[in-house]
């Protein structure tokens, strides 16, 4: 949680480093891990399996009401 906060707080490094220039995002803390289990959530952070990282994705717009999220924005880029 605390890493995707200093993220959040410059977004422009993370978006320079990767090489995209989106003037928005929201920015999701996940925890994946080799254990097969189902997806939970820990205070609001998806902890998911390796394995159904895929899946995850694919429903993420079902639960992105229940997760944690940073919104971010900037102009100048």
């Amino acid at each position: 949680m605390e890493k995707v906060g200093l993220v959040a707080r410059e977004p422009e490094v993370l978006m320079s480093r990767i090489g995209v220039n989106w003037g928005e995002a929201v920015l999701v803390p996940v925890v994946i891990t080799w254990h097969r289990a189902s997806m939970e959530l820990l205070d609001g952070i998806p902890i998911v399996s390796i394995y159904q990282v895929n899946s995850f994705i694919n429903g993420f717009d079902s639960i992105i009401d229940s997760v944690r999220t940073f919104r971010v924005s900037w102009s100048y880029l």
